[in-house]
């Protein structure tokens, strides 16, 4: 937003001006006869009555009537601008309205920002009070509990709290990163913008679903934060909210190839626990490697393991050679720094250690897979 934003309060009028007094006219009555005369001298008669007074005169003209008061100027408005994102760079005119003898102004209006992605905001071109008020936000299904997490901006379906972002190459993200065999999707833990996704990365982390099947990924779901928790990807946006004449937000049953499915923490976490992530592809189930994440890491979603578990080259058979993969594993422990997919931790628990030989061992004695 460019040029002036104006809520100004209006300048008061000028005083009005006295009118002139009416004209007042109370005539006087006529006075009562005089009294008789005294006697005369002997041989004289009486005197004759006194004759009537004259009239009163008219009363004189009103005065002029006093000038009016001076007028105080109106108050300044409210600005109240609220997006998921936006660029503001206006300059903002709440200014209260002058009082009409100039001593002084109404009291200044107020502006009102809330915004997750706020590009440019220059503080000093207000002359008002400025409040930070919250942007759009609401319950979000992949967290238990339903916390409210921020909308993103520009996805598929319109702004949300999740959707695919338009645009954004599954396969393309990866690049360059070891992928298992058997991944036909990953979980990625973030606070890095891509191209077409944008997110306060102080305030939110972002938790996304990749399809790296090189297919349609079927009945895809995700959840974190309580056992077995997980919600099917849903499809939000205006066109699905009840206030524009939407039913609400709809399952996604079928994730494109390549996509990239978004959502955003409640807050700036380092890590997600109870993690889990499934879909289905040609009609076999896949599931992700590990229950937790950890900022910045990609975990992968992978179809079920050969029946044989010890089988760490996958020639049929658990002996040396697969022995010879394990021990150097297990000479390196952690799993973080191992191949994707780290096949000798049997149980899962991002370790190569005793409790996996014990599992290893089970297997070596058996020889032959079944």
């Amino acid at each position: 937003m460019r040029g002036t934003l104006s809520a100004r309060g209006a300048d008061a009028g000028a005083p009005g001006a006295g009118s002139n007094g009416g004209g007042t006219r109370f005539e006087g009555g006529s006075s009562s006869f005089g009294f008789s005369g005294s006697f005369g001298v002997s041989g004289s008669g009486n005197g004759g009555s006194g004759g009537n007074s004259g009239a009163g005169g008219s009363g004189g003209a009103g005065g002029a009537g006093a000038q009016g008061g001076f007028a105080g100027g109106g108050a300044g408005g409210t600005l109240r601008i609220v997006g998921t994102e936006f660029d503001l760079q206006a300059s903002i005119d709440v200014k209260g309205g002058a009082n009409s003898n100039a001593s002084a102004s109404a009291p200044n209006g107020r502006l009102q920002v809330g915004a997750h992605t706020a590009d440019a905001y220059s503080a000093g071109a207000v002359n008002g009070t400025v409040a930070i008020v919250d942007a759009p936000k609401d319950a979000n299904p992949f967290f238990a509990g339903a916390p409210q997490t921020p909308y993103i901006a520009n996805l598929k379906e319109g702004a949300a709290i999740a959707g695919i972002v338009p645009n954004l190459n599954a396969g393309a993200m990866l690049s360059g990163l070891p992928v298992p065999q058997r991944a036909v999707g990953a979980i990625v833990f973030t606070i890095i913008d891509f191209p077409g996704l944008r997110y306060n990365t102080s305030n939110s982390t972002a938790l996304l679903y990749l399809n790296i099947s090189g297919a349609a990924l079927n009945n895809p779901k995700m959840g974190a934060g309580a056992s077995n928790f997980s919600s099917a990807l849903k499809q939000f946006g205006w066109s699905k909210d009840a206030r524009f004449g939407g039913v609400g937000p709809s399952t996604l049953f079928d994730l494109p190839k390549d996509a990239v499915y978004a959502t955003l923490t409640s807050g700036p976490f380092n890590d997600l626990s109870n993690l889990s992530a499934t879909a289905t592809l040609n009609g076999a189930g896949a599931s992700l490697e590990f229950s937790s994440i950890h900022l910045n890491e990609v975990v992968f979603i992978l179809l079920p393991e050969a029946p044989c578990a010890g089988d760490l080259n996958g020639d049929g058979l658990v002996e040396d050679s697969d022995f010879a993969v394990f021990a150097s594993m297990y000479d390196l422990f952690d799993c973080a720094i191992m191949p994707p997919g780290c096949g000798a931790d049997m149980n899962k628990d991002r370790f190569v250690d005793d409790a996996d030989f014990v599992l290893f061992a089970s297997a070596y004695d058996q020889l032959v897979c079944p």
